[in-house]
C-alpha cells in the first residue's frame, strides 16, 4: 500500500487493544511501517536498493532496526509530539493530534526497558512486519516477501488489466486489479487506524496501559 504510515497500523492496533498485554503497541507500530522505510531512506540516499526492507530474509537486520526504532520513538519522539500536542504549540495541526489522543503518548516515556519487554518487543514487530507483507500482497504484481526462498507472480486475476495510460514524465500505467486494490486498502485501513486512535482515546487505553 501507498501509506506506510497510518494504513498499515489499521491491522495492528486491534491487537493491542484486545490483547493488551501480549503486545507492545509501539513496536507492532513500528513493525508494520518498516518495511517502507526504504522510501524515507531514499529521500536522503538515492543509492537504496529497491524493496529493501520488504523480504522475509531481511528479518535478520529488520527486527534490531525495529527495536531501536521503537526505543527512539517511546523515549524520544513520540513524547516531544505529545508535548507539542498538549501545548496546542502548533495551531490546528495539535488539536488534531490531541482529538487522536496524541497529547497521552507521553506515558510511552515510562515503560521500562528490560529483557520481558525485549521479547514482548521482539515478537510484535515479527507480527506488525508480517501483517505488512500480507496487506501488499494482493497489492502487488509479484511475490517478492519470501525471498531467498521462493519468488513468484500473482494469480492471472490480479494482474487482468482494464485500461492502459500514457503518462507525461513517467511512463505507461496499466489499470490492473492489484493497483485497484493497492488505491482502496489505505483508505480503509487509514480509517481503521483513526477509529483505533479514537478509541483509544475515549476509553482512555493509554493511560490504563501505563499506570504505574
Amino acid at each position: 500500500m501507498p501509506l506506510g504510515v497510518l494504513a498499515h497500523q489499521g491491522v495492528v492496533l486491534p491487537l493491542k487493544i484486545k490483547f493488551t498485554n501480549r503486545f507492545d503497541g509501539t513496536a507492532l507500530c513500528v513493525g508494520s511501517f518498516i518495511p517502507d522505510l526504504e522510501w524515507v531512506i531514499s529521500m536522503f540516499y538515492a543509492g537504496i536498493a529497491p524493496r529493501t526492507f520488504h523480504f522475509v530474509g531481511e528479518l535478520v537486520y529488520i527486527i534490531p532496526v525495529s527495536l531501536l526504532l521503537v526505543v527512539l520513538l517511546d523515549k524520544k519522539m513520540i513524547p516531544a509530539a505529545a508535548s507539542l500536542a498538549k501545548n496546542r504549540r502548533l495551531g490546528l495541526l495539535s488539536q488534531g493530534l490531541a482529538f487522536f489522543d496524541v497529547d497521552e503518548y507521553y506515558v510511552l516515556k515510562t515503560k521500562t526497558l528490560s529483557l520481558h519487554w525485549l521479547v514482548k518487543a521482539t515478537y510484535s514487530v515479527l507480527v506488525g512486519v508480517l501483517s505488512h507483507f500480507l496487506l501488499d500482497l494482493p497489492t502487488h504484481s509479484s511475490i517478492t516477501y519470501l525471498r531467498p526462498f521462493y519468488d513468484g507472480v500473482m494469480p492471472e486475476w490480479f494482474l487482468y488489466g482494464h485500461m492502459r495510460f500514457n503518462l507525461p514524465f513517467y511512463s505507461v500505467v496499466c489499470v490492473a486489479n492489484y493497483n485497484i486494490i493497492w488505491l482502496i486498502f489505505p483508505v480503509a485501513f487509514t480509517v481503521l487506524t483513526l477509529y483505533c486512535m479514537q478509541y483509544m482515546k475515549k476509553h482512555y487505553l493509554l493511560l490504563k496501559w501505563h499506570a504505574k
